[in-house]
């Protein structure tokens, strides 16, 4: 994906993490003109889930990324507080070198 689409996907992300509640739908899209056919990636995610447990508050959502009206790639994926609670860290095989 182009640089600007990843940071609007990035943004959608942040955003559903900031908002407290659950199933909230968030939508992005960017159209990368400076490609020969045109490029347009679209991306829909939602926050279905919200927990506490070892490991922190916690939040999941599900993602799905289209390139060109086309399924490309969906995932469900976790990030939790750190320690200081001032920003989300994703829970993934590294996440306990990362709160340290």
């Amino acid at each position: 994906m182009p640089e600007e689409a990843i940071a609007k996907h990035n943004t959608a992300i942040h955003t559903a993490l900031m908002n407290p509640k659950n199933g909230v739908t968030y939508f992005w899209r960017h159209k990368n003109t400076k490609t020969w056919p045109d490029q347009e990636f679209e991306g829909i995610l939602k926050i279905v889930l919200s927990s506490a447990d070892n490991r922190g508050y916690c939040r999941t959502w599900l993602e799905t990324i289209w390139r060109d009206k086309k399924f490309h790639n969906s995932s469900m994926t976790t990030a939790c507080l750190n320690d200081e609670q001032t920003q989300y860290i994703l829970a993934d095989e590294i996440f306990y070198d990362q709160i340290n």
